[in-house]
This record gives structure tokens, sequence and C-alpha cells, in this order.
């Protein structure tokens, strides 16, 4: 009989949402569960604990394996665990002696089975012997979740078996434990919380490892500054839940995004104990520069934080039409290249504003300029507008672009009305010495809307005429007063009430244009 003793879950120290996991594993239909790592990462321990975890105390558990001890590394075995051992013989018959031996009557139907490695040549009688049962298996690799399916299908595992067959991939890999004689605490730069902790710190004890004689002498392999070790797992559970999205994943080579029920990731546990101090930031960071699975999360989650932020600052800009038409690879496309597009440009900008900015200090300037630009973006936004740029001021207010709107004349008036109310109700709630008033400018017409700069800095905007007397109509209308061109005009319906103001001379313009007041 064997020595050993598999350490039981309990022991080996899981968070919370890793114990869930397991437990709501214990409750399905029974599988495949396949540990993975590079040798001596502490999957065995891993694969023994969880068996410990799934035997109930009817179920024999039996050990399968070519070499005798191959589990040895262990003490007291369970009474109710014997081992089997499968003679590799002659490789042409290997897989024969596999099956054979998984189909025998020493194999009871109802045993949970354990196998030391999956192979080419048991993998098809691993299958066949794992329909209605645990069985448990481990493979040398370092790969993690659904990019174990490329080395399994090498052993004769086709995709669709894989996902099919298999509840879970447990990937582990071990890091080193901070020593808590010599650690000191530390604040991050600005530079590392973005390469580390791309979505935030996890815990507020992030410590630096010192080093001392004793974790010097006890644990040096592990590197300065620490003592002993610890293991973090990457963790996929396939079910019901999850395995669409899985065989996405799969079938099209992209990232699993599948819920923290389903997918814990060894990233997420290395960054949970950085957090609580128990290893030490140089830890991890070595650790997701010399494993690729850890680099390969740690930048998926930079690039998610990147679209993150750059969705968000969109949304400060454009409104959620328009944000998604931008992050559409091929409308993207145009924008950048620039398009033709009938567009209704606004201008807006605040009256007698040097008066102002002389009679206040910077600081006082800037915040009530934020204040007045918060009730503008609001009405841009809510009329589906798109802020091109604010110059001092002003600001230039783009609709019908990015996305066309054949009722952009329309959406552009009635933004500017809103911003005379808002601004009105601003004067009212503030109770200004020095009431807010500004001139507003509307035309429409044909511009080229794209991406214009070089390599180093772009910006989105418009182009054309139709800009340019829009910024002269502004700069002609009256405090309070919203002038538009006759080609707005002519787009919009009866809803608006107008006065015309007269053809009136621009500067730069040969041609005078016609110009109209909205009231």
């Amino acid at each position: 009989m064997n020595r050993f003793r598999p350490l039981s879950i309990d022991e080996l120290q899981l968070n919370l949402p890793l114990r869930e996991m397991i437990d709501q594993l214990s409750r399905s239909e029974p599988g495949l569960l396949l540990f993975t790592g590079i040798s001596r990462s502490g999957k065995t321990t891993a694969l023994l604990a969880l068996a410990l975890k799934l035997a109930k105390p009817e179920l024999p558990v039996i050990l399968i394996c070519e070499e005798r001890g191959a589990f040895t590394s262990w003490h007291q075995s369970p009474d109710r665990w014997r081992t089997i051992i499968v003679d590799p013989g002659e490789a042409a018959t290997s897989e024969c002696r596999w099956r054979k031996k998984l189909m025998s009557a020493e194999v009871p139907k109802e045993a949970i089975l354990v196998i030391d490695d999956l192979n080419e040549l048991n993998s098809a009688s691993v299958l066949e012997a794992s329909m209605g049962r645990w069985l448990l298996t481990q493979m040398d690799t370092p790969l993690v979740a659904t990019d174990v399916a490329y080395p399994l299908a090498g052993i004769g595992i086709t995709h669709d078996d894989f996902l099919t067959h298999f509840r879970l991939v447990w990937s582990q890999q071990l890091i080193g434990l901070l020593c808590t004689k010599c650690s000191a605490p530390t604040k991050l730069t600005t530079p590392e919380m973005d390469d580390l902790f791309p979505i935030g710190l996890p815990g507020d004890n992030i410590r630096r490892e010192v080093g001392c004689a004793r974790c010097d002498a006890t644990n040096s392999s592990h590197g300065k500054g620490n003592e002993g070790i610890v293991a973090i797992a990457d963790v996929l559970l396939i079910d019901d839940a999850s395995r669409k999205l899985c065989r996405q994943a799969v079938e099209d080579g992209t990232p699993l995004s599948v819920g923290p029920t389903s997918h814990i990731t060894a990233q997420d546990q290395a960054r949970s104990l950085a957090g609580q101090g128990l290893v030490g930031i140089n830890t991890f960071r070595d650790a997701i520069l010399r494993n690729p699975l850890l680099r390969a999360q740690n930048q998926l989650e930079r690039e998610r934080s990147t679209s993150f932020r750059l969705g968000n600052l969109f949304d400060k800009f454009v409104s959620p039409e328009i944000k998604d038409r931008l992050l559409d690879r091929e409308a993207l496309q145009s924008v950048i290249n620039g398009e033709s597009l009938q567009i209704s440009c606004l201008f807006c900008d605040i009256r007698n504003f040097t008066a102002r900015a002389e009679s206040r200090n910077p600081e006082e300037l800037f915040a009530e300029l934020n204040r007045y630009f918060a009730q503008v973006v609001d009405a841009v936004l809510a009329h589906d507008g798109t802020i091109d740029k604010f110059i001092g001021d002003a600001v230039m207010v783009v609709f019908g672009a990015p996305m066309a709107q054949s009722d952009h004349a329309q959406r552009a008036v009635a933004c500017a009305l809103s911003i005379r109310k808002s601004v009105a109700q601003y004067n009212v709630d503030h109770g200004s010495d020095m009431p807010i008033t500004v001139g507003i400018g509307v035309n429409s017409g044909n511009a080229i809307a794209g991406c214009i700069g070089t390599d180093r800095r772009m910006e989105y905007t418009v182009l054309g005429d139709t800009v340019n007397i829009a910024a002269r109509l502004e700069s002609r209308a009256a405090p309070g007063q919203i002038l538009i061109s006759g080609a707005t005009r002519g787009s919009l319906n009866e809803r608006f009430e107008l006065r015309s103001v007269g053809s009136l001379e621009l500067k730069g313009k040969v041609v005078r244009v016609d110009a109209f007041e909205v009231i």
C-alpha cells in the first residue's frame, strides 16, 4: 500500500471564491478534471486534495499510474484508496493496456479515478472511462483555461471532447511568500500602479522585500525577502453556464470572458496576496515577468482597463450611440480616413469674458468655467451632439458626425436653445454679480470629418466652409442671441420661431450670408 496523505482542501488555504467554485463543482455532474502546471508546481497536491473532497465514504478512490512511486511522496493513504499499476510495456500496445485496465472488473464503475499522467497513449481510454464519474488527471503544461484545449488536441482530444467531457481545468504555480520579519510597507508610483494593478489595488498592505539572515538562509531560491512558498491557481469551471463562451474562446482563439463564478485567474489570486502583504511587490512583478500566463493575463487587464477608460472618456464628449460607432473597427477606419458628411456646426462663446477674467482670480474663474461647461456638455449629449473642442471659453459642437443624423439641423438648434435656457438657470442658481451670457452661431452643410494630425498626435474634427460660417455667425451674435444661417433654416421644421436679421457680411466671406435669429 502506498504511504501518502493528500492535503485536504482546507489545508490548501484557498480563498473564498475558489472554495465556492469547488462546492459548486461537487454538486454538478461528474466528469474529467485536469490539473496542469510545470514540473514541481504543486499540481499533484491540489489534484489529490480535490479527490479527497469529492470522495464520499462509500466511494472507492483508485490511483492509476505507470510507475510505482508516482504518488509515494505523501504520507498515510486513506484506507479505501488503492493503487493500480499499468505496465506501459511496448509502445504499440500501451494504449490497449490502458483501455483493458480501465475497463476491467478491478476498476468499479462508481470509483473515483486518479490518473498520474494524461498523454497520447491513454487519452482515448481516459475519455471513455470518465463517462458518468469523476476522473482526475494531470498534464505538464503552463497553459490554463481554454488554452489547454490546444495541447490536448496534440494528444488526440478534440475541442468537442474537451468541452463535452472536461468539467475543470486547474493550473497551478508557486510564488514566494513574503518574510514577515524584514518586509517593509511601500507606496507605489503611478507607472507601477498602471503596470502591476491596472484595475486597482486589491488592498492597502503593499510591502517590499528587504531581506534578512533568516529568509536569505531558508529560502534563497525564491528570492530575497521571501520565506516559504504559496500556490496560486487558475481555475476554469466548464458547465452549462460557461460552455458556450468557452467554445467561442477555443474556436476563435479569443480571450476567455466568462464570469468569476466560472473562472478564477491566478492573476487575481496573486494580486490578492500582494494586497494583503503576503507576497512582496517585487515577487509579484517577477512572477508576471517570468511567467507567460501571468504576463498575458496582466496585459489583457491593461488593455481592458485602457478600453474602459477610453469608453469613459468618450462618454464625456459623445452620446452612447456615437461611442459605439467609434469603438466599431470598420466604422472607426472611415473616421480615421475622413469622410464627407452633411452636418450642422454650433459655436457657443461667453460674452465679455475678458472683463470676467480680470475681476476674478484664476482659481475662481477655472471653477466657474467648469460649472458652466457642465451645463453645456449636458445639453450637447442630450441632443446626441459631439463636442469637437473647447477653445478657451468657447465650445465647438458637431451634429451629424461621426454618426450621420438626418435631423442634424433640428438637433443643433434645439441644443442651442437648451444651452441658453441652462445658462439662464445657472445664473439664477448661483446669483452671480456678473451673469454669464452667451452668443451662439449655427450653420449646416457639407464638411469633411475625420482625424487630422501626425503619428504622435491626432484629433477628430470637421473641416470646411460650413464650420467657418458657423464660427462667424457666433461672433456676430449679441449676448443671449442664437443666429443660424439660411442653410440651417431650410432644414428645419416649423417647431422653431425665427426672425430674419437680413443678409450679413461675415469676416473672410465674399458672399453675404442670410441669417435668422432663433426666438
